[in-house]
């Protein structure tokens, strides 16, 4: 589906507008599981987190719209500076707030809406030990309609996106760089509604290969 150019809800800084890359594309492969990485790549310097210094990359990842299709979602894997401790780093599962519903508007293309408050709480995260797993939404910056506070599908995109990070880190990171199968689902503003949709699917859409915590909405 062809989308309309739709104004964000807040402006990032202007050196995060000047290139947005075109939405991921939106053919789903056969038979790929949930979380399965279809597509990655690093993060761009200019959306890393300041002051922290692992490593970050962008993944392209399938998931749930929601229609309940099988679709795709970008998001954002942010490690921990350093070797990971044994059985790997716990995953917190950031949902982001309202950004917007145009493709342009996803975090792994311009950044948070309000990166004077996210940035260093997320940074605080990395430097406690957590990866971070972040979920753009499926059709914010992928084919299709992001369907904003819809919390079923919301959720299937938070879980998918630990199941993504951690298959990447799995297939293409060393060994003291993989993430544990324990994670929390955190968000704000609209990702706290997400994060508390999660709470509720968690377990369900997780499966065995995952270990939930918890959840918090911080507002």
């Amino acid at each position: 589906m062809h989308k309309m150019p739709v104004p964000c809800a807040a402006v990032a800084a202007a050196a995060l507008l000047a290139a947005a890359p075109a939405p991921a594309a939106g053919a789903v492969p056969a038979d790929a599981p949930a979380g399965a990485v279809v597509a990655a790549e690093p993060l761009p310097a200019q959306l890393r987190i300041p002051g922290a210094d692992g490593k970050a990359f962008k993944l392209t990842y399938v998931t749930t719209d929601g229609r309940g299709r099988r679709a795709l979602s970008t998001g954002q894997l942010l490690l921990p500076e350093g070797p990971a401790p044994a059985g790997g780093w716990p995953v917190l599962s950031w949902a982001h707030g309202t950004v917007g519903i145009g493709d342009a508007c996803a975090p792994s293309v311009r950044g948070p809406a309000l990166p004077e408050r996210d940035l260093p709480y997320l940074r605080g995260w990395l430097e406690r030990g957590y990866a971070i797993a972040a979920s753009d939404y499926a059709g914010l910056g992928t084919e299709g309609v992001h369907a904003y506070l819809h919390g079923r599908s919301e959720a299937h995109n938070v879980v998918d996106a630990v199941k993504a990070a951690r298959r990447y880190a799995r297939n293409h990171l060393r060994s003291d760089e993989q993430l544990s199968g324990k994670w929390v689902a955190v968000g704000q503003s609209q990702g706290g509604g997400a994060a508390i949709s999660t709470a509720r699917h968690a377990t369900a859409f997780g499966g065995r290969e995952l270990d939930y915590r918890g959840a918090v909405g911080t507002g």
